[in-house]
């Protein structure tokens, strides 16, 4: 039977805890605004912020500088679990991976956990055990899956990232940077499973064995500081100092940001301060969501008359609020012949301003059409024309082959058989 009273008093406590070290934050002083541009001014030693659609970039400080990232290293720990692992498959804790050390989720060697509980240990509690089981599990060894790590950054474009662990526990030659944390992000965020997990305030996974469960509360107290805020990951450990990837969805527009070396003090309301600022500077213009229909256009000789038009790309730019310039969007779609296949390119998107194409997303078709009945028994019967009319040729011609040797004189002293 579950100790359902532990539970409760838990997450009480938890709660108050928590609630008590926000109200802390929150009274501390907040950055303050540039005069220049109303960019707040960062004390972190790099930071950056970008629409995370795009990947433009909203404000960026030292967004190139090599650092350690502690346990924002979990992000790309998280992308190959995702990409390479099942979430009900099983793992055994081993003898490493409980003697991990620091931020931990309190594994035994010999436990059995889902690969899906592990995730949430690693995300939400920063559990540097349950990175290593995982990575265990899913790369065969630590060292298989942090090349995994570093084949995956590579592919994703953070070239100047490299891991020489799954959890974030600091060594040389382990670092990123703020722009490359926040692809990383960007491309996290695409996982509706990563998704729902760096957003969860707290979680409770079995523990087998015991006759309770594990209370797992998020590092990240933006969670409780910002409504909008949906994730992402916190990170410390002494060489890096504070370190936060964060995000906020807003009106349907979600940026994502990160701060490097935060003074403890002002890490969330440096976080705050970039999401407020973005928000409030830019604004989206989008025209089609990936996957969105736009329409249709008539298909020459098709069984039906029009086909379905989808955006195969998102379509969306980030502008200033303060900015006059008009934008709007233009189809360039020429009419298709029959067959058509599902996804077919069909044409293009445009994002025009002042009369120039400022980006594009292609148009494809969002179903199959067949050529219509007619034009297939016209095809047959055009086939069968040219058949005959083949036929007829040959067999004239070699009519007039055979009647030119009859006539042929005979050479003499030809010997008939």
């Amino acid at each position: 039977m579950r100790l359902t009273c532990w539970r409760g008093w838990l997450l009480s406590l938890a709660a108050l805890l928590i609630a008590s070290q926000c109200w802390g934050d929150v009274r501390a002083p907040a950055p303050a605004p540039n005069a220049v541009n109303g960019a707040p001014t960062i004390e972190a030693a790099s930071a950056i912020l970008v629409d995370a659609d795009t990947g433009a970039v909203l404000f960026s400080k030292n967004a190139h500088q090599r650092r350690p990232m502690a346990s924002t290293t979990k992000i790309m720990t998280a992308i190959i679990i995702l990409q390479r692992g099942r979430l009900d498959q099983m793992t055994t804790v081993s003898e490493r991976a409980s003697k991990a050390g620091q931020s931990s989720v309190w594994l035994q060697p010999g436990e059995t956990l889902s690969l899906e509980d592990l995730l949430k240990g690693i995300l939400i509690k920063s559990g540097n055990d349950a990175a290593v089981a995982a990575a265990e599990c899913v790369g065969g060894s630590v060292e298989g899956f942090v090349e995994k790590m570093n084949a995956r950054a590579r592919e994703l474009g953070a070239g100047d990232t490299h891991f020489v662990n799954p959890h974030g526990l600091y060594q040389p030659d382990h670092y990123s940077t703020a722009a490359d944390l926040a692809l990383l992000a960007r491309h996290a965020m695409l996982d509706p499973t990563f998704r729902s997990i760096v957003r969860s305030k707290t979680e409770v996974i079995a523990d087998s064995g015991k006759p309770w469960d594990r209370l797992l509360v998020n590092h990240n107290k933006l969670l409780w500081l910002m409504p909008e805020a949906d994730g992402i990951k916190t990170g410390f450990v002494k060489e890096s100092g504070q370190c936060l990837v964060f995000s906020a969805t807003r009106e349907g527009w979600r940026l994502i940001g990160v701060v490097l070396d935060s003074p403890r003090a002002l890490l969330y309301q440096e976080a705050q301060a970039l999401l407020e600022y973005g928000f409030a500077s830019f604004r989206q213009v989008r025209f089609a969501r990936e996957g969105e229909g736009l329409g249709d256009v008539a298909v020459r000789w098709g069984s039906a008359r029009k086909v379905p038009v989808v955006a195969a790309e998102g379509l969306s730019m980030v502008v200033p609020r303060a900015s006059t310039d008009k934008y709007h969007s233009e189809k360039v779609l020429p009419v298709p012949r029959a067959p058509v296949r599902r996804g077919q390119k069909l044409g293009r998107l445009d994002l025009v301003c002042d009369g120039r194409t400022i980006k594009f997303s292609r148009l494809i078709a969002g179903a199959a059409v067949g050529r219509a009945r007619w034009v297939i028994a016209l095809a047959w019967a055009w086939r069968g024309a040219a058949v005959m009319m083949v036929g007829a040729v040959v067999t004239r011609t070699a009519f007039k082959i055979s009647r030119r040797r009859r006539r042929a004189p005979r050479r003499r002293g030809a010997i008939r058989l």
